[in-house]
């Protein structure tokens, strides 16, 4: 790679983000990288659920009841508290039997502390 940048952003995270795109628009060449294999930083989403499973080093596969992992995004609010997020109405009542409404967007549950 023998390229010259204006600037070079480490991180995907959100400040990361605002700042090369910032510079970007303003006509400079940037160079965005992250050390993880996802992007976000500490606000990331996770998708598909079997990366999420991966991510945390879970056991086996999630199970099939909880439909085509594509419909699930975890986003991780903290390094060590994701939540998760599904914005699929019918799927959440579907789990959540005590559900009488949400809005379009729900947040569910804390995974683990």
């Amino acid at each position: 790679m023998n390229e010259e940048y204006y600037v070079i952003v480490l991180g995907t995270g959100l400040t990361e983000c605002i700042r090369s795109g910032i510079m970007s628009v303003n006509g400079k060449k940037v160079l965005h990288m992250d050390q993880n294999p996802y992007y976000g930083g500490e606000s990331a989403s996770i998708t598909p659920l079997e990366d999420l499973y991966k991510r945390f080093k879970l056991p086996g596969q999630p199970p099939a009841s909880m439909g085509r992992g594509r419909d699930w995004n975890f986003l991780v609010l903290t390094p060590y508290i994701p939540f998760c997020f599904l914005p699929s109405l019918p799927r959440i009542k579907g789990l959540l039997p005590g559900i009488k409404g949400v809005s379009h967007h729900a947040w569910l549950f804390p995974m683990w502390p």
